[in-house]
């Protein structure tokens, strides 16, 4: 899915809920899963920094207002083979990833437009 005002940027969640949610699932390592369940029991939040990046951008892109993350590892004991954690949107956030992957494009273009002129194209 295309960002609705940054060209060259999108995103690909794995699965849309009715009109307003979306979902994104993971099958991590045993170890990885149950420190997912360890965090969310101790009061911590359960989902990885690049992963709540990845949700939020993927919000924005498909203009939804929330993402529950899921992990799934059918190792576990029946009880613990799914975690599901409901992610709202956060706009804020939004905010100041827009402006570093925008500032990130620009960057990337003038490099582009350098290296172009040196190789002749």
């Amino acid at each position: 899915m295309p960002h609705p005002e940054i060209e060259a940027a999108g995103a690909s969640p794995d699965g849309l809920v009715g009109d307003a949610g979306m979902v994104e699932i993971k099958c991590p390592s045993s170890s990885t899963a149950l420190e997912v369940w360890l965090t969310h029991s101790q009061g911590g939040n359960p989902v990885d920094a690049k992963y709540y990046a990845q949700m939020q951008w993927q919000m924005r892109c498909a203009d939804r207002s929330w993402c529950d993350y899921v992990v799934f590892d059918p190792r576990m004991p029946a009880k613990a083979q799914l975690f599901i954690y409901r992610v709202e949107r956060n706009d804020a956030w939004l905010k100041v990833a827009e402006e570093e992957v925008t500032t990130f494009l620009a960057e990337l273009e003038a490099k582009v437009t350098a290296l172009k002129s040196i190789i002749g194209e």
